[in-house]
């Protein structure tokens, strides 16, 4: 991601977040309808998971200037998703259901541009989790 992409992020997402447990909950509720088998891994009340994302986007989305400072968190995040039963695959879903809801939240200010800019963003920290995910894996192997 260049400095201009991710300043759109930014902004986006100050924007986004006037109504963030709106547009979080809005993300889980297009996760659980392009994949209902993924509600099971969701065992905290919506208004948790709302927050908890909400918290999860902040952080990240505020410090892609600066992304190695919070590389580990990201990885570790991964690592933490492995124990609830996340698979790589249900990647390509949330990011399906995000750009759903950003196009829901935005409406036309969603621009070729900015959509680009959040995609660059997502799969840049979805390659992190995986490699979290990758790495629990391979401990659970190990330990088996």
């Amino acid at each position: 991601m260049n400095d201009t992409q991710i300043d759109l992020v930014q902004n986006a997402w100050e924007q986004l977040s006037y109504n963030r447990e709106q547009f979080t909950l809005d993300i889980y509720h297009a996760l659980f309808r392009l994949d209902p088998t993924l509600r099971s891994m969701f065992n905290l009340p919506p208004e948790r998971l709302s927050q908890n994302l909400g918290r999860t986007l902040n952080t990240v989305l505020t410090s892609l200037h600066d992304l190695d400072s919070i590389r580990f968190i990201i990885v570790n995040l991964g690592a933490q998703h492995y124990r609830y039963g996340v698979k790589p695959e249900h990647f390509a879903v949330l990011k399906t259901a995000l750009t759903e809801v950003l196009q829901q939240h935005l409406g036309k200010q969603l621009t070729p541009a900015l959509a680009e800019a959040w995609s660059q963003a997502y799969d840049l920290i979805a390659t992190l989790m995986l490699q979290g995910l990758a790495q629990a894996a391979q401990r659970q192997q190990a330990a088996s």
